[in-house]
């Protein structure tokens, strides 16, 4: 227990003088080291590593990235990698509401495709770090259907936690049912009531009761006239609760100013979730994936940054075989696989969902050991291309 611990602790310092040399100037700046830094460390290693560089060098360096992101895309991957998801998310939505013109897309973002429990954990973050209340700050900045809309999915995080009651999904589904169709005018008030009183995960469940009860989503339903502005407002939230990938995805698709943000945040903080789906609805739509999107959108500049960039959005799982990287350490470490047992965050989902990257330190020495280099070789090769010459990428190929 203590050589690992030791063994966590020299890893850890070795990760900061990467970062100092890069961060500073003053040493050799190794891309490869860096792009394996931001996909293997997971957010408590990353506070560790805080830590570890702020008593080696005296500084805090999510500062030191925050202070230089603005134009450089390696280091604002590297601040949303670093910082506290919670903390993060909570100062998206400060910059999307006083950063300029409101951002009601990235604020609908967040509001709609946290869970409940994270979204009041982010409400919590931003009262501590900017001393003000995020529902009143959205009152104060945001005017029109899109404010009651907004309000009503952070207040529903006040009941999360709790089992899923689809008895209670079927009245609600009911309910808004009743508030669409019984009249010559939608219920505004009732659908916003139902959206601010059931937190997320009940009201994913009473839009699956409404389209068993009624044969058609309840966003379809809002299509109707009657409904006018706060009905298209409606459906853009209720369909990126129900299909956050196909929210994400439309949001890739559109070529603004903010393409490359949009497109680093998504990656960051999907990675581990549901970046699979993304790329797939993504590829539905375009013909192309987001690895393709990746490599156009950084790999036209010889810009080391962007290399660096690119390198860890594609090696954070853009295309990457879970299945092939599963056979793989079967076959590489068949002695020692018990060992994963011990990775707290290692898990393989069977069915195309995400592999979850953390520092393979963090297994026994003798399984480090046994699957280090093929690893390695599976997960970052493809992240690590574009850091290649050309000469390199055709003896990989082969």
């Amino acid at each position: 227990m203590a050589s690992s611990s030791f063994q966590n602790t020299e890893q850890y310092e070795l990760d900061s003088q990467i970062l100092h040399y890069y961060l500073s100037g003053n040493g050799p700046i190794n891309s490869r080291k860096l792009v394996e830094i931001f996909i293997f460390r997971s957010s408590h290693e990353f506070k560790l590593i805080r830590q570890t560089y702020a008593a080696l060098y005296g500084q805090n360096v999510l500062h030191l990235f925050s202070d230089i992101q603005r134009n450089n895309p390696f280091a604002r991957a590297a601040y949303l990698r670093m910082i506290d998801p919670q903390e993060r998310d909570a100062e998206i939505m400060r910059n999307s509401l006083f950063g300029g013109s409101v951002n009601l897309s990235t604020l609908i973002e967040i509001a709609c495709t946290r869970p409940s429990s994270e979204l009041h954990c982010i409400k919590q973050t931003y009262r501590s770090k900017y001393n003000s209340d995020l529902e009143q700050d959205i009152t104060n900045k945001i005017s029109g259907g899109f404010k009651e809309i907004l309000l009503a999915v952070l207040k529903s995080c006040r009941s999360y936690g709790g089992k899923v009651d689809m008895s209670r999904a079927m009245c609600d589904a009911k309910t808004l049912y009743e508030a669409v169709g019984s009249g010559r005018t939608v219920d505004q008030k009732t659908i916003v009531s139902v959206l601010s009183q059931r937190n997320i995960g009940q009201v994913k469940a009473i839009l699956v009761s409404y389209k068993q009860l009624y044969g058609h989503e309840f966003s379809k339903s809002m299509k109707q006239s009657k409904c006018g502005q706060f009905g298209i407002e409606v459906r853009i939230v209720v369909r990126c609760m129900q299909n956050p990938e196909k929210f994400f995805a439309k949001q890739l698709r559109m070529r603004n100013a903010d393409a490359r943000e949009i497109l680093i945040r998504t990656v960051i903080t999907r990675s581990e979730i549901d970046i699979k789906d993304i790329n797939e609805a993504f590829a539905a739509k375009t013909g192309s994936s987001l690895e393709n999107l990746v490599r156009r959108e950084f790999n036209n500049s010889k810009d080391k940054c962007n290399e660096i960039a690119a390198g860890i959005l594609i090696g954070l799982g853009l295309c990457l075989n879970d299945q092939l990287q599963y056979q793989t350490l079967k076959e590489t470490a068949p002695v020692n696989l018990s060992a994963m047992n011990r990775f707290s965050r290692l898990q393989i989902l069977h069915k195309g969902k995400t592999l979850c990257r953390e520092k393979r330190a963090d297994l026994s020495l003798q399984y480090e050991q046994a699957i280090s280099t093929q690893w390695f070789l599976s997960c970052i090769i493809i992240g690590f291309r574009l850091l290649l010459p050309d000469s390199d990428k055709v003896l990989l190929k082969s």
